[in-house]
Order: C-alpha cells, then sequence, then structure tokens
C-alpha cells in the first residue's frame, strides 16, 4: 500500500539524505552533495510557499522517497526519488497518481527528465 505524507520541517534531514543519495545525484540537474545548513534554508523557505508540495513516499510502512511538486503558471512541476530497493514496484506511479487528491485530475504535471534516465522516461511515458 502506498500512501502520501505532507512534508513537515522536521523531515528537513530525511528529503536531505534522498537528494544527497548516490543514485538521486546521478541524473540530478545539480549532482553536488548539498551542505545541510543550505538545504535547511531551503527546504524551510519552500515548505512556506503554497506552490510547493512536498510528499514522503511511503509503501507498506516504511518511507521509500519523495514527491516534490512546484506550481509554475498553470502546470506543476515535479521531482520523483524512490530508494533503489523500493524500485520496481510501480511505487512512483502509484505517487504521481495519488498526488491527485492533493493537486486535482486536471491540473498538468511536467517532469523534465536527463536523457539517460530510463526508468523515468518509462515512468512519465506510463502515467
Amino acid at each position: 500500500m502506498i500512501k502520501l505524507t505532507k512534508a513537515k520541517i522536521k523531515d528537513s534531514n530525511y528529503f536531505l539524505f534522498l537528494r544527497n543519495h548516490e543514485s538521486s545525484r546521478k541524473y540530478s540537474k545539480n549532482n553536488k552533495i548539498i551542505k545541510k545548513e543550505d538545504h535547511r534554508k531551503w527546504f524551510s523557505k519552500a515548505l512556506l510557499n503554497k506552490n510547493y508540495k512536498f510528499f514522503k513516499i511511503n509503501y507498506n510502512g516504511a518511507y521509500c522517497g519523495y514527491l516534490r511538486l512546484q506550481k509554475i503558471k498553470n502546470i506543476f512541476h515535479t521531482s520523483i526519488f524512490v530508494l533503489p530497493k523500493y524500485r520496481k514496484k510501480k511505487i512512483a506511479s502509484r505517487a504521481l497518481i495519488i498526488s491527485e487528491n492533493y493537486i486535482g485530475s486536471c491540473e498538468n504535471i511536467f517532469a523534465k527528465v536527463h536523457v539517460n534516465n530510463l526508468n523515468s522516461k518509462k515512468l512519465f511515458f506510463r502515467i
């Protein structure tokens, strides 16, 4: 079972861990390790921004990733990451579908996918 839990300020370290995970940085636009203090400042500010929605992805009682949505004009730009040991279980696609409960099914979702990220390409072609 997959659930999305809205992020809180206390989740900053968890999101930083996921963001700095080697497999997350591999296809990230900025593939450098983010410093804890820089992330805390950004995360705190972003949580207060009504155009951002942050979720922890819960799979069968274990947190296994995140989903971030940022509304720019009428489009939600998305960033999603699932830890490697939880992949190939359709967690990301289900999380995106569940996110419609928070943004509405008529909203557009946009993802900028790295040219070599085959798993993300497959995900967004399926959705």
